[in-house]
């Protein structure tokens, strides 16, 4: 099967054009429309709907270059951000290229509805980073799922004593949280609606954190409960109230204490966690009209994120139902929130740690997994990071990614091929 691993930039606006008549322009343009009127409901969704819909926002805009100019301008050819979007087309039309017309019109089907929904679009992508990976270390690849013969996701025919099976895990940015983003984001928009008028005049820091037993309750006017809750808290002392399904916290500090930049509305996030002693939570910063007062809020669950019981659960699970267990295997957990800088150092630290006294979350998960029962058939676990794009000369890039990946020599089906098979892709 001929794969595309390689993007051309001279190939960029007819691939476009083969990838919309091929899905559809308006899958991708209804798609925009929607974040766009979403956006202008609540500004604080802009960052975090552009990032999860960037392929369909790309295709957009390609799309307008066309209908108003008739082309896309040359500056634009050689724009980086573009590349993921087109090379996820380039990638498609192969595969529609090679599959027979009715494992094509699956895979195009798949594929629009993959711009309605961000998690679809992100395991999509994944599968395809997958299969770059192997493809360009000359395997065979074909998608057995895509085509209905069995639940995985890839197989590389030609490996080991009888091919591998890889499965992908694409895990986004919610997974495992108990709020997710989306949900504090609209909770941040109606906070700041409704105390914007409380806060005008503040002349000193206040730090509201907001712990809720468990989630968010659903109900708009349950969550406008909270906050007027919240309005009664605010006052220039320290204290702690508790309600049934959660608590509110305020601190009084030192405003001058947040080193802040206004002009680029950005916040030094050590000193944020410091004033509000919370870690990794994420915080709204409202400031007075004079810049000498203001909110630092936190909104968090009681019960802990946990992404490790997530990823466990989900391996666990689709190792029951999707692999064969007569085959050697492999999972392929894509890390979207993860950089590949950030996973180096993850891989780096466990290297160091030779006591093993206190190993990352990656390598617990890792060491759990393969070393469960009725696991013997998985060869490997890969953690990759969310991808990269590289200039291989002036006129093509490419797509690869880091892998931090953990092996399981002992298994039975364990072959000499898997060593150092997911050495970082170039």
């Amino acid at each position: 099967m001929s794969f595309k691993t390689e993007l051309f930039t001279h190939e960029i606006e007819n691939i476009f054009t083969r990838f919309s008549s091929l899905i559809g322009d308006h899958n991708w343009t209804r798609r925009v429309k929607l974040i766009k009127e979403e956006i202008k409901g609540n500004s604080f969704l802009s960052d975090y709907l552009m990032k999860e819909n960037s392929v369909a926002i790309t295709l957009n805009k390609f799309t307008s270059y066309i209908k108003s100019l008739g082309h896309i301008p040359s500056f634009e050819l050689s724009n980086r951000q573009y590349y993921p979007a087109i090379s996820f087309a380039a990638q498609i039309i192969s595969l529609v290229d090679a599959y027979p017309k009715k494992e094509g019109e699956i895979l195009i089907k798949r594929v629009r509805g993959a711009f309605k929904n961000p998690d679809d679009m992100r395991a999509l992508q994944l599968e395809l980073l997958a299969a770059t990976h192997f493809t360009r270390r000359k395997f065979n690849v074909t998608w057995p799922e895509m085509v209905g013969i069995d639940r995985f996701d890839i197989l590389i025919n030609d490996i080991g004593a009888n091919g591998l099976e890889i499965e992908c895990k694409s895990i986004g940015p919610n997974k495992g949280k108990k709020i997710h983003r989306r949900e504090t984001l609209e909770f941040y928009s109606l906070f700041k609606k409704e105390l914007k008028k409380k806060t005008r005049d503040m002349n000193y820091g206040l730090s509201i954190v907001l712990t809720v037993n468990n989630k968010l309750p659903s109900s708009y006017q349950e969550r406008i409960n909270m906050i007027s809750n919240i309005k009664s808290n605010i006052t220039n002392s320290s204290q702690q109230t508790p309600y049934t399904d959660y608590i509110i916290e305020t601190k009084v500090f030192d405003f001058k204490l947040l080193d802040k930049d206004l002009e680029n509305k950005t916040f030094n996030l050590d000193d944020v966690e410091d004033i509000t002693n919370t870690i990794n939570k994420g915080a709204l910063v409202i400031v007075n009209q004079h810049d000498n007062g203001g909110v630092v809020f936190v909104l968090q669950s009681k019960k802990d994120d946990n992404l490790s019981s997530y990823i466990k659960k989900t391996i666990a699970e689709s190792s029951k139902k999707q692999l064969t267990n007569s085959r050697a295997a492999v999972f392929v957990v894509g890390l979207s929130e993860i950089s590949d800088s950030e996973l180096k150092e993850l891989a780096n630290y466990d290297l160091s740690d030779t006591n093993h006294s206190n190993p990352t979350a990656l390598k617990i998960i890792g060491n759990d997994i393969l070393n469960s029962d009725n696991r013997g058939h998985i060869v490997a676990i890969s953690f990759l990071d969310s991808g990269v794009f590289r200039e291989n000369d002036t006129s093509s890039v490419s797509r690869g990614s880091t892998s931090y990946t953990f092996s399981n020599n002992d298994s039975p089906l364990w072959h000499d091929d898997f060593d150092s098979l997911f050495i970082e892709t170039k």
